[in-house]
């Protein structure tokens, strides 16, 4: 059974937004059921944040940047070629 390309055409016309719920629902509906994805996601996210900031604070070197000085730096070596050392 293929997917009906009318509905195909309604969906992709439908806002960024829009779409994203959507397949968010989509994707929840392939798990069994009873799954609780957003408390299971959140506590994930929460132990490994919690992770993480333990693993920097052992280190105590405190070397952290600003998100949007990473976000740059990584823009910049996707887009260089050859690749640039940092």
């Amino acid at each position: 059974m293929g997917i009906n390309s009318e509905i195909l055409a309604r969906v992709l016309d439908l806002e960024a937004s829009e779409r994203a719920e959507l397949a968010h629902h989509l994707l929840l509906s392939l798990e069994p059921q009873g799954f609780e994805a957003e408390d299971a996601v959140r506590s994930a996210w929460n132990d490994e944040i919690d992770a993480r900031i333990g693993r920097a604070d052992a280190r105590g070197d405190g070397d952290v940047i600003d998100w949007r000085d990473a976000v740059e730096r990584i823009r910049r070596k996707v887009t260089s070629f050859p690749p640039t050392a940092p």
